[in-house]
């Protein structure tokens, strides 16, 4: 699907997308914007955003979810290029954006 991110890791696909009801809850969870939230680069907050986005596989633990990333991906690449596609496929950023900024989104309130 062309609205999701996919990550392949072996045999097992993992869908991303962030929906609105979700951004809602992780801005309540850590009192930030959702702008605020991706700049943080702590293993618990990417964990946390990855899970909220998880379309499927349904019912996976985060920590699995994440240690299975992490035999393809960085913790540095899951916390910027893995979510700006994110956030790109969910709509909170267009890709003009980071192009402009050379790969680091900047929040645009209008």
């Amino acid at each position: 699907m062309d609205n999701e991110e996919i990550l392949v890791i072996g045999e097992e696909e993992f869908h991303f997308k962030l929906p609105s009801k979700e951004i809602v809850r992780l801005e309540k969870l850590y009192g930030k914007n959702i702008f605020e939230i991706f700049e943080s680069l702590s293993f618990g907050t990417i964990a946390d955003i990855l899970e909220a986005a998880l379309v499927k596989p349904e019912g996976v633990d985060k920590f699995d979810m994440m240690d299975k990333l992490l035999t393809k991906y960085t913790i540095i690449e899951l916390g910027q290029d893995i979510l700006q596609k994110i956030a790109v496929k969910s709509g909170l950023l267009k890709v003009k954006d980071l192009e402009n900024n050379d790969g680091e989104a900047e929040a645009k309130n209008v």
